[in-house]
């Protein structure tokens, strides 16, 4: 039987200082930050390179969110690794929205080399 795989690489800058929060129940700690990336690409028509930049959300819980906490700021180049949840909700006109966000289970600052490691 063939495994369906769920699993998101990125490397980008921290957009935002993280956001510490707790879960509802209150027994996890939860950091949310957002990290861009860029793709470079070329444009057949007109022969010139263009920049794309893609926001991504992403979530930390426990160790991870402690780690995101000391060691990531606005601006930092990090490396992440983790996989996609969609969340989805009733924004208040009734209109569902949906959010995809990325779990981190590896984060990898890019200027210190620093790991945390969670497999």
């Amino acid at each position: 039987m063939n495994e369906d795989i769920n699993q998101v690489l990125i490397e980008g800058n921290v957009v935002n200082t993280p956001e510490m929060l707790n879960t509802k129940q209150g027994n996890k700690l939860v950091a949310k930050f957002r990290v861009a990336t860029q793709s470079t690409y070329l444009h057949h028509a007109s022969g010139k390179f263009s920049q794309h930049t893609e926001y991504h959300h992403l979530v930390a819980f426990d160790s991870f969110a402690k780690y995101v906490k000391q060691n990531l700021d606005k601006g930092t180049r990090v490396r992440c690794k983790g996989y996609l949840r969609t969340q989805t909700w009733k924004d208040d006109n009734g209109i569902k929205r949906y959010l995809t966000v990325i779990h981190v289970k590896k984060i990898e600052v890019q200027e210190s080399g620093t790991e945390l490691n969670d497999w």
